[in-house]
């Protein structure tokens, strides 16, 4: 008689390959899904830092182009330089014009908002707030100024110049962002007229 061996099972060997595999594709499972998740929080990260110098931009753009001249007929700009600008708004909507600084400070730009004193000066400290943090425009001019004569291809005032010639001011900003040990370089710039210098 012949002895019949029944092999319905598996081995050691077998099971211990079978569980060093299924181990493999789990880990290359999660390593895949922890990727994807840093890069959709990378991506999220650069769309809400891109947004809020966006909203930035626009609410800056809207104060200058609703600029006017001080309580006592102070020129509407008070200061003009590539890293501040100062300039007269009724930013609050109470209609009292405003001195508003904007300043960069280190990394920080900074909106200082003056309300006119009883002698309609304004010489108060007023409110100040950051506005952008980690503003990395290093050499790059925040603001450019241009004169009538800008059709699109001339450069910007420099040196000394009458605030009464700027009609029109470049706004420029970079700003980095950091996610999973990169850094992401946003570049937002825009150009405002001025409409009541």
């Amino acid at each position: 008689m012949k002895n019949t061996i029944n092999k319905n099972g598996f081995t050691l060997i077998e099971v211990i390959i079978s569980i060093a595999i299924f181990s493999m594709l789990i880990l290359a499972t999660n390593l895949l899904f922890i990727s994807l998740y840093r890069q959709q929080g990378a991506s999220m990260a650069i769309t809400e830092r891109t947004q809020s110098m966006n909203v930035l931009i626009g609410r800056m753009s809207k104060e200058i182009r609703e600029g006017n001249v001080g309580e006592k007929g102070q020129s509407f700009f008070a200061i003009a330089e590539d890293k501040t600008l100062a300039f007269y708004s009724d930013v609050d909507n109470d209609d009292v014009t405003e001195k508003v600084i904007y300043a960069l400070t280190g990394t920080d730009l900074k909106k200082t908002v003056i309300e006119p004193g009883a002698d309609l000066e304004y010489g108060g400290t007023g409110v100040t707030s950051v506005v952008c943090v980690d503003v990395r425009n290093d050499a790059t001019p925040i603001f450019t100024y241009y004169d009538d004569n800008y059709t699109g291809s001339e450069p910007a005032l420099s040196g000394s110049f009458a605030v009464v010639d700027i009609k029109l001011i470049g706004i420029s900003l970079t700003g980095n962002i950091y996610s999973q040990n990169q850094t992401h370089t946003i570049y937002i710039q825009t150009k405002v007229q001025v409409r009541n210098s």
